[in-house]
């Protein structure tokens, strides 16, 4: 788990709950439509040959570079190339 201050994406998420590996909550209350204060923010599913990650996060500079949210990059980079 880390917590970065960014711009919080709201979105339907329509695929299977298990591929979310994160979400965004937003500590202030504030929501979007019905969709409440949390929204899925990353993701990660295997795609017929291929591979996708959705990383919502990354918006500021300190968001970007924050330790654990590199190694979070770094780590579905090597899953899309099938290195773990």
């Amino acid at each position: 788990d880390f917590v970065v201050t960014d711009e919080q994406h709201f979105m339907v998420y329509d695929k299977d709950v298990s591929y979310i590996l994160a979400e965004s909550v937003n500590e202030r209350g504030h929501t979007f439509k019905d969709l409440g204060t949390r929204s899925p923010a990353v993701w990660a599913y295997d795609y017929g040959k291929g591979r996708v990650v959705y990383l919502a996060p990354g918006h500021t500079v300190p968001a970007l570079w924050n330790p654990e949210y590199e190694k979070l990059q770094q780590n579905a980079v090597r899953w899309l190339q099938r290195q773990i």
